[in-house]
């Protein structure tokens, strides 16, 4: 695991979001046109991902808790994303977002409970995490 840096810019007509691995830009982003959005109107899905464990390689969920303070769509301006600083595969491209929201709240990433061996049936394939 990688630590890297955040930076976020608001004001009342953009967003400017980048994210730094070892100093080199991983994710950047320019929206325009916050609108505003009920604390309710956003939802955001418990994410299952593949990832490398101490176990192999693994499907694990993670599973949060989002308490929204203010919530906003935007519009998408030059989204850019560098794989390789990322640490992802290189055939992976940004290339045609659909929606964007900005949120502002607590996140709660709760402990894993659970992963999943991706190449068999999650019935004989889960695994307890301890």
């Amino acid at each position: 695991m990688r630590l890297g840096e955040v930076r976020l810019d608001t004001s009342y007509h953009d967003v400017a979001l980048e994210v730094a691995i070892d100093g080199r830009s991983a994710f950047a982003v320019h929206a325009v046109d916050p609108t505003p959005l009920g604390e309710d109107d956003v939802s955001y899905a418990t994410t299952v991902s593949l990832a490398h464990t101490p176990r192999g390689l693994r499907l694990v969920q993670i599973d949060t808790d989002l308490a929204v303070r203010r919530a906003e769509r935007v519009t998408l301006r030059r989204p850019s994303f560098d794989a390789a600083v990322f640490g992802v595969h290189h055939s992976v491209r940004l290339t045609h977002p659909v929606a964007a929201s900005l949120c502002r709240g607590e996140l709660d990433l709760h402990p894993l409970r659970y992963v999943c061996l991706p190449d068999v049936l999650a019935f004989t394939g889960t695994e307890s995490v301890d």
